[in-house]
């Protein structure tokens, strides 16, 4: 039931406001972000919503698909496979498969 959207951008990888955060963590979650996750969790920049999980008010800034959608999630994952178009097609097969390298 989590909502999030991501654009591309020459800085990163921009979670868009309005994009929604699971609010746990799970074990395997790396240390690192469990504090950048702690921190956006307990500030301004995100709302707590009815179903206990967060919305975010700003866009964040992330310098891989995987750390924004495991920011999003709360637990490790590939970005690269799971992050969509609207056209069902996964990150790695818009971006990185269409170079034919």
């Amino acid at each position: 039931g989590i909502s999030a959207s991501m654009k591309i951008t020459d800085e990163g990888y921009v979670l868009l406001s309005g994009s929604q955060v699971y609010s746990k963590d799970s074990n395997s979650l790396g240390y690192s972000l469990k504090n950048l996750r702690n921190k956006f969790l307990s500030n301004s920049n995100i709302k707590k919503l009815d179903d206990g999980n967060f919305e975010l008010i700003q866009d964040l800034l992330f310098t891989s698909p995987s750390t924004a959608l495991a920011f999003v999630l709360g637990r490790n994952v590939n970005g690269w496979l799971y992050w969509k178009n609207k056209n069902g097609n996964s990150l790695d097969k818009v971006k990185r498969q269409s170079l034919n390298i």
